[in-house]
């Protein structure tokens, strides 16, 4: 028997087009570590999916490491309780990927990892810890690319565990996209904006500069607003934008169905990055690194960024990165262009002396 393990929202959109190629094939049990669990929200997904745990635990009693170890114990009892299982599959990078891995390989079971390899190189998120921990013990890595494969042989994982499956992301937007109905889209002119990452906020002066920098746009964003972000807001005592539109968190089909109306994406999510990749539209990240490098090294990057630019043409920041996409694709001169126009934006740049010598010499 297989074990499917999700617990946040990510990880119910990742579990959908496994669950309905599965649930007409095979048996299999899938729990929910209610690490994220809301009552309305949860069911909300589970309803839009058809897809209804087995088992639900937690039901956000607990969170952070709290929950953690809440799960371990609850995982081993249901484990112990459950002896038809031995295979157990986890996704992604949260908490429950980690405490899902560590109990089953310590029960001898064989673990995969779904979307692995991945790598932001930043070890003061927890997601890179996580990842890590799933990916070093599983017995199988499953990833998305090539790019996978590279991180996982470079910390010397052998290259019989990993095998390359794609991205279910993109089986998941796919799906969404033949069951929405056409009558469904939004009517407005609001571009989607999210905020949820731990690293942005913690930290009064991360979400202070994100609205500092939306509200200086001339364009109206719309912004789910979940228990963490509306704790924050309430706690620092911000203000949201003027130019954004607050309401209550998304279904994932209402998620897509916004992605599909905006003119451009704002998101710290890893899971949006993707989803508005293969929805055709550009993303501002509002982080200092991704993990989906594919987003980045390829010529799609090029067209996206194009967007990003024209949209807001005087960020020094974008128009950098677009002249290193111009020049990794051949477009020598067109780089030149882009990163002189970086140093007359904004002559003090933080990294005008980087931006100098690719001027000189290029990348």
């Amino acid at each position: 028997m297989i074990l499917f393990i999700i617990g946040t929202r990510p990880q119910y959109v990742k579990m959908f087009p496994i669950f309905t190629y599965l649930k007409e094939n095979l048996d299999f049990i899938l729990i929910d570590s209610g690490q994220h669990y809301d009552p309305q929200m949860s069911e909300k997904f589970a309803n839009e999916f058809n897809m209804h745990p087995d088992f639900i635990f937690n039901e956000s009693k607990y969170s952070g490491m709290e929950f953690f170890g809440y799960f371990v114990s609850e995982l081993e009892r249901f484990l112990r309780k459950n002896k038809s299982i031995t295979k157990v599959v986890v996704f992604g990078d949260t908490l429950t990927t980690s405490a899902g891995s560590i109990v089953a390989k310590m029960m001898g079971l064989e673990l995969f990892h779904i979307e692995a390899g991945l790598r932001s190189f930043n070890r003061e998120m927890p997601e890179e810890i996580n990842r890590i921990i799933a990916d070093h013990i599983a017995d199988k890595n499953l990833i998305l690319s090539s790019a996978g494969k590279e991180n996982l042989i470079n910390e010397g994982i052998e290259n019989q565990k990993i095998i390359e499956i794609g991205d279910l992301m993109y089986d998941s937007v796919n799906l969404v996209k033949k069951i929405m109905k056409h009558d469904a889209r939004p009517q407005d002119n609001f571009s989607l904006l999210t905020i949820h990452r731990k690293e942005n906020l913690s930290k009064k002066a991360s979400i202070k500069a994100i609205f500092g920098f939306i509200e200086g746009l001339e364009h109206k964003f719309i912004l789910p607003i979940h228990h963490s972000l509306k704790n924050a807001i309430n706690e620092f005592k911000l203000e949201i934008p003027r130019n954004v539109k607050a309401v209550n968190p998304l279904t994932y089909i209402e998620t897509i169905k916004h992605i599909n109306n905006s003119e451009i994406v704002l998101t710290d999510s890893g899971g949006l990055q993707k989803e508005a990749y293969y929805c055709h539209k550009p993303v501002i990240v509002l982080r200092n690194e991704t993990e989906w490098i594919e987003l980045i090294d390829n010529n799609y990057s090029i067209y996206f960024l194009e967007k990003a630019v024209s949209f807001l043409p005087n960020d020094p920041t974008l128009n950098d990165h677009l002249g290193d996409a111009y020049w990794k694709s051949g477009r020598y001169d067109e780089a030149q262009s882009q990163w002189k126009r970086v140093l007359i934006i904004d002559p003090d740049f933080k990294t005008k002396d980087v931006v100098k010598k690719k001027i000189k010499s290029g990348i």
